[in-house]
């Protein structure tokens, strides 16, 4: 009994353990200075009585990202809007590429799918939202909490500064102040007195 116990325990914690680090997908905010982009892999049945499981690096532009994916994770990436290359690559050396205009404020979704182990059988294609979503919520994100690295044509995902408000404070002087300060300037000699009756009416009169 003592001996079943324990490889319950050790099941559970192999199961627990298995888990961590993958992070299920979660929809991101749409920002309105960039065009958001999610890419997920998809295996096809072609591939599935092998024990190959491929990973896949993205590039744009042909600049390689940091980090991998595999079957059943994804990967979002916040895009400069306009015309560029997303570039999919499998060993290392297979590649093959999606030519894309992107628009700021809108969402993307791109599917890699393996149909072989022969070289170059993968595809990197669109699809409708309602397709992608569907394959996405079984996904995790690719890596331990990972998020996409910054290359040229990425936007650094860093908050946008908060605006600053200046407030201008303007110091007034009472009453009491400016009388003291046209004293003074009497008693220094800078005012005469028809000077001084006639600044000290006008502060009175405020």
């Amino acid at each position: 009994m003592k001996k079943i116990l324990t490889l319950i325990t050790l099941f559970a914690l192999t199961t627990l353990f298995s888990g961590c680090g993958k992070v299920p997908f979660e929809k991101q905010e749409v920002r309105s200075d960039s065009a958001l982009v999610y890419v997920y892999v998809e295996l096809d049945s072609g591939i599935n009585d092998t024990n190959r499981n491929p990973s896949y690096v993205m590039g744009v532009n042909g600049v390689k990202t940091k980090g991998d994916m595999t079957y059943g994770e994804y990967k979002f990436y916040r895009l400069k809007p306009g015309k560029l290359t997303l570039n999919a690559y499998r060993a290392t050396i297979e590649e093959q590429s999606i030519e894309m205009t992107l628009s700021a404020g809108k969402t993307y979704y791109l599917r890699i799918k393996s149909f072989s182990d022969d070289f170059a059988k993968f595809e990197i294609t669109r699809v409708n939202s309602r397709v992608a979503y569907k394959a996405l919520s079984e996904t995790t994100l690719a890596g331990e909490y990972e998020t996409a690295q910054s290359v040229s044509e990425l936007i650094i995902d860093d908050k946008p500064e908060s605006a600053v408000t200046t407030t201008t404070v303007i110091h007034s002087k009472s009453k009491t102040d400016e009388l003291l300060s046209a004293a003074k300037l009497k008693e220094q000699g800078l005012l005469t007195d028809e000077e001084f009756n006639k600044l000290k009416s006008e502060i009175l009169a405020r």
